[in-house]
């Protein structure tokens, strides 16, 4: 900004209007400058809670995933039981299960 002024001191154009127009320039340059800051700074906000939202998701599913494969162990081992018991019952009245 310096070396314009400058140049148009040389060339005798530099009048207030000017100087004001390029301290506006600056002002705009600066507000344009802290505006993208701040746009960065909202989306890596928004960035982190929706990531904290899907490991929270995550840590939801590992703990169903568990529940799961519990009550398949609990269904496997009464299919078991029930099998023995039938062919116990079926052994009794002469029925071979196979």
């Amino acid at each position: 900004g310096k070396m314009i002024i400058d140049l148009l001191d040389e060339a005798k154009l530099n009048k207030n209007t000017i100087l004001e127009k390029v301290n506006l320039i600056r002002t705009k340059t600066e507000e344009t400058s802290n505006y993208e800051k701040e746009l960065m700074e909202d989306e890596t906000q928004e960035v982190y809670f929706k990531i904290k939202e899907v490991r929270l998701e995550i840590d939801g599913l590992k703990i169903e995933n568990v529940k799961e494969e519990k009550r398949d162990e609990k269904i496997r081992a009464n299919k078991e039981e029930l099998i023995d018991s039938l062919k116990q019952v079926f052994g009794a009245i002469n029925v071979e299960v196979i």
